[in-house]
């Protein structure tokens, strides 16, 4: 009950200030303020998307509570984090497996999948095909 009132509170005083004489340049600060974040928190999940951490481990790396984290993320990607995750670590196993020698449980491992089974599973759903499969099509 208090915080929906202290949220109630913070809203109007945010509306109050943004209609006020000093309202166009403290909007400016906020989207100012919230480009830098999203910028943060790319360059974050791209240094860091190959971690086996939980998804609170990253919230708590990037400084923000899981909910406020995930909010956020939501938001600049338009995605969950662990679907991003996912996706990122997919399209990298990808790249490894089209460019490089490794086996393909190397790959796996590289590229956060917990197993070998579990990486062949996830790239079957996302490309239709095993990658012995995509590595054979890539050597012809």
């Amino acid at each position: 009950m208090i915080y929906a009132l202290i949220d109630l509170r913070i809203k109007e005083l945010l509306l109050l200030l943004a209609h006020g004489q000093q309202g166009a340049s403290l909007l400016s600060v906020f989207r100012q303020l919230s480009n830098r974040q999203a910028e943060r928190l790319q360059s974050f999940m791209e240094n860091n998307y190959l971690k086996e951490w939980k998804l609170n481990e990253f919230a708590k790396e990037f400084g923000m509570g899981l909910t406020t984290f995930k909010e956020l993320f939501s938001t600049i990607y338009n995605t969950s984090p662990r679907a991003w995750i996912s996706e990122r670590r997919i399209m990298y196993a990808h790249q490894l497996l089209i460019n490089t020698d490794l086996s393909i449980v190397d790959i796996s491992m590289e590229a956060g999948f917990s197993s070998q089974s579990y990486f062949t599973q996830s790239y079957r759903k996302r490309f239709g095909f095993t990658p012995s499969r995509a590595r054979g099509d890539h050597d012809e």
